[in-house]
């Protein structure tokens, strides 16, 4: 497996300016994590059912400078513990929602997860430790929101 970052420089609202790719040997997206200008991630992967976005249906290029040659795009290799920590922040936000609010439905705590990773973006960039992730759903649910 390889990891790749790749950033997209546009002013598009409703699309991903981050994209997180864990990639197979044949150079196909495994698991992907998009991530929009207001803080929303949204993932996928061949073991997440139902998810509103989906794995790249063409291969990565073997080299990365291809995608470079496009200046709004900006790819990079990452190490594999920065992808996974990046997804286990998803995963720990979602388990802290499930005990939380009381939610077994995945998809209904993605929903609060993006809101929850939206506070987090908007008060420390990339700050998604699990001690933030839990003070923020603590005060949500204390406040009664609903995504």
């Amino acid at each position: 497996m390889e990891y790749i970052l790749l950033e997209w420089f546009h002013d598009i609202e409703d699309e991903p300016y981050l994209i997180y790719s864990e990639i197979d040997n044949q150079r196909y997206e495994t698991r992907k994590i998009e991530v929009f200008k207001n803080g929303t991630c949204l993932r996928c992967g061949e073991e997440i059912l139902n998810s509103s976005i989906d794995l790249a249906d063409i291969a990565f290029p073997e080299n990365i400078d291809e995608i470079n040659r496009d200046k709004q795009f900006h790819a990079k290799y990452i190490t594999k513990k920065d992808f996974e920590k990046f997804w286990d922040s998803i995963n720990n936000c979602i388990r802290i929602v499930k005990e939380i609010y009381k939610i077994d439905d995945n998809s209904e705590c993605e929903k609060y997860a993006n809101g929850i990773f939206k506070i987090a973006h908007s008060i420390g960039g990339d700050n998604y430790g699990e001690a933030t992730i839990r003070g923020i759903a603590e005060a949500l649910h204390k406040r009664n929101y609903t995504p």
